[in-house]
């Protein structure tokens, strides 16, 4: 694994992970509002910030696992 491609991945994976945190503060502050309509289109905002950040988080560890085994591969 490249020095490039590596940290590619590892500022992927840490952007999914800051992603799914803000999306569960979102969703954390829907349950203020009083509004339920309001209330509803704040949590589903959220929830679709954390599946966001959840989708990213899969794509990181597939490029991790992608490159290291092109390496395995020019290993053997």
């Amino acid at each position: 694994m490249n020095n490039k491609s590596k940290r590619k991945a590892i500022i992927l994976i840490a952007c999914s992970i800051l992603t799914f945190i803000v999306g569960g503060l979102i969703r954390g502050l829907a349950f203020d509002i009083e509004n339920i309509e309001k209330w509803k289109k704040v949590s589903s905002i959220g929830s679709v910030i954390q599946m966001i950040g959840v989708l990213l988080f899969f794509i990181g560890l597939f490029l991790i696992s992608k490159s290291l085994n092109n390496k395995k591969r020019l290993n053997n």
